[in-house]
């Protein structure tokens, strides 16, 4: 995986809207979080290292149509994927194209 990265249903990833939101993953065994302030799902916080371009990404254990507190879905079709690069966290090399929602 670290050759070739780790790719994710584009469904399963979230953007965290607000910068200020605190969230942050738990050093547990496994790697979920589980529990969660703002009542999110099972979920991993990636993209959030001081060397990391981008907002935050929330990676969902699960695929959900719910709305979760603090979150923006990518805008992109269901069928798409995101690439992450593995290092220190998971960055994204390659995004899915992004549509815009209509007027």
């Amino acid at each position: 995986c670290q050759s070739r990265g780790v790719t994710t249903p584009a469904a399963r990833v979230r953007v965290v809207m607000d910068a200020d939101t605190r969230c942050g993953n738990v050093r547990t065994v496994g790697v979920w979080n589980y529990k969660s302030r703002l009542g999110w799902p099972p979920h991993r916080v990636v993209n959030q290292t001081a060397g990391s371009a981008g907002p935050r990404l929330v990676v969902l254990r699960e695929e959900t149509e719910e709305e979760l507190k603090g979150l923006l879905p990518l805008p992109c079709g269901r069928d798409e994927s995101v690439v992450f690069r593995v290092g220190r966290t998971l960055n994204p090399i390659t995004l899915p194209p992004l549509r815009l929602p209509s007027p």
